[in-house]
């Protein structure tokens, strides 16, 4: 596998695991839905986890690198970015690290107030 196939066979992962989290995304405004407290679509939160997903999706084409491009390698790639991402800010979590989904509503509500638009 040369350099060139082994950057669209991680292109692929990385666009398969924005997919996976994309379906995540709309399985969670699903949810949301009923809860008037949620807010709508954040365009900036949407971009956020849609980045985690193509990185889960990435890393996901890194351990599967030079399988065959089948319909299984497609939904693992799509998978991955899915779970992936969970398993992603789980570990930003036990390091400190918060991401916007997880600030107290006052901690955003503060920073929304001191934020110059």
């Amino acid at each position: 596998m040369d350099v060139t196939h082994t950057l669209m066979f991680l292109m692929l992962g990385l666009v398969m695991g924005a997919v996976g989290q994309g379906a995540r995304t709309v399985v969670g405004l699903r949810k949301a839905t009923g809860d008037p407290a949620s807010g709508g679509l954040d365009a900036r939160r949407l971009a956020v986890n849609l980045s985690i997903g193509a990185v889960a999706g990435t890393l996901g084409a890194v351990v599967l690198l030079g399988d065959d491009i089948d319909k299984t390698l497609l939904l693992t790639l799509v998978a991955t970015g899915y779970a992936g991402a969970d398993f992603i800010e789980g570990f930003m979590r036990t390091r400190g690290l918060k991401s916007q989904d997880q600030q107290l509503p006052e901690q955003g509500a503060r920073q929304a107030a001191v934020k110059p638009r």
